[in-house]
């Protein structure tokens, strides 16, 4: 149950070998990593956004929060606890973020919104 990730140095055009990354524990189908925030020189944190099921099977859809590049991911909000999948993620206006996802048997394709601030509580 560990991800499969591939880093990218040059905005996408290439990617490096595959490997899976022990830090997301997730089954295997689409999640969606966003760079919410790159570190700054003023001592402002990195923020890394993962949205992906954590539970066995494809529920418990939880969006992570990584400080350090992605090597941990110490905050964790459930979205959706049934069935879910196939998310991603968008940074927003005003220090928001918004997940859309596929939920119930994939008969319901939903969008939720929320703070930064509420998921960093």
């Amino acid at each position: 149950h560990n991800r499969a990730a591939a880093i990218s140095r040059d905005g996408g055009a290439t990617f490096g070998e595959v490997y899976l990354d022990d830090a997301l524990q997730t089954p295997v189908c689409q999640g969606n990593i966003l760079r919410y925030r790159w570190p700054d020189e003023n001592g402002g944190k990195s923020r890394m956004l993962d949205c992906s099921p954590a539970g066995t099977g494809r529920t418990h859809l939880t969006v992570q929060v990584s400080y350090d590049e992605g090597n941990t991911w110490p905050i964790k909000k459930l979205i959706y606890d049934g069935g879910s999948a196939y998310s991603n993620l968008i940074a927003l206006p005003e220090n928001r973020v918004g997940v859309l996802y596929e939920k119930d048997d994939y008969r319901t394709i939903s969008l939720v919104t929320f703070s930064m601030e509420w998921l960093e509580k």
